[in-house]
């Protein structure tokens, strides 16, 4: 039997015979997923309307002095884990590649399409 599966195995032992039940788990719809996002989304909508209709330096404490600094927060403390998180994956990919052959290929693809990218980004073309 496969170790890495996600099945579940249920045994019994039923008027002389073995009996054994593999249970998958529940697939999770891709609706489930979005809802969070669409309930923050309307939070966060119900929250700008009411602070439309609160005076104005009341408005002004909570946006100012209460969600920037916790927006800064949660903004840094996701930039500190991201950038690991970026470097162990790009250093797990380069250990997988089978030669450098091949990692030599690669680099000199995302060099290229670097330079294409930052040409016509910059906006300055050289004469």
């Amino acid at each position: 039997m496969k170790t890495g599966a996600s099945l579940d195995m249920q045994y019994s032992y039923l008027r002389g015979k073995n009996i054994l039940i593999f249970l998958t788990p529940p697939v999770r719809s891709k609706a489930k997923v979005f809802n969070p996002m669409i309930i923050a989304s309307l939070i966060g909508l119900f929250l700008d309307l009411i602070c439309s209709f609160l005076p104005a330096n009341l408005s002004s404490f909570l946006v100012n002095d209460l969600a920037s600094p916790v927006l800064t927060v949660a903004i840094k403390v996701m930039t500190g884990i991201m950038g690991p998180i970026i470097f162990l994956s790009l250093v797990t990919a380069i250990s997988s590649m089978g030669s450098i052959g091949e990692l030599n290929r690669l680099g000199s693809k995302l060099f290229k399409r670097f330079i294409t990218v930052a040409d016509h980004g910059s906006g300055v073309r050289p004469e």
